[in-house]
């Protein structure tokens, strides 16, 4: 749950992998070398297939009522039809996969589910609660780390969204 004490902070670091592949960063900060995992559906989550597109990633468990609650809220929100934008939710206790596909009847289908097993990327980001939401440009950098959920988070995440394609189009 939130601390309302402590405002969320933008911060940029980066992130890696899970599954049997395990990618790092060279130094805080530095650019996301490679995410994989497996998602819900047996496909496969590659980070850099996304490239050029902001990416969220929400880690979650299933017996987190805030984790549900923000990622019901996502899958309503106008975010999901950005196109320069891809959600996926990172589930850090994928073990119970009745669990799980309880969850992906409440908003998977508009959000990928991705399986973190026994946590490893969770653990290399320091990611020790949920949910926190990661937001990573479409170079691989993470730009903003949110812990918790309340009325603003998905506030949060829109505008750290806009500030990102800004930063895009005066590139551009």
């Amino acid at each position: 749950m939130r601390n309302r004490g402590l405002a969320p902070a933008l911060v940029v670091i980066s992130i890696l992998s899970s599954a049997a592949t395990v990618c790092c960063r060279d130094r805080e900060g530095g650019a996301v070398q490679d995410i994989r995992l497996e998602a819900l559906d047996g496909s496969r989550f590659y980070l850099g297939d996304h490239r050029g597109k902001t990416v969220v990633m929400v880690f979650w468990s299933v017996h987190c009522v805030p984790c549900h609650r923000q990622l019901v809220a996502m899958s309503k929100h106008s975010l999901m039809n950005d196109q320069s934008l891809k959600i996926v939710s990172v589930c850090v206790d994928p073990e119970d996969r009745a669990l799980v596909e309880q969850g992906a009847k409440m908003f998977g289908e508009r959000i990928p589910i991705l399986l973190d097993h026994d946590r490893t990327l969770a653990s290399r980001l320091g990611i020790k609660t949920e949910p926190v939401t990661l937001i990573v440009d479409g170079k691989g950098t993470e730009i903003s780390r949110l812990v918790g959920y309340d009325d603003t988070t998905l506030s949060q995440i829109a505008k750290a969204v806009v500030v990102i394609a800004q930063r895009r189009s005066t590139r551009s």
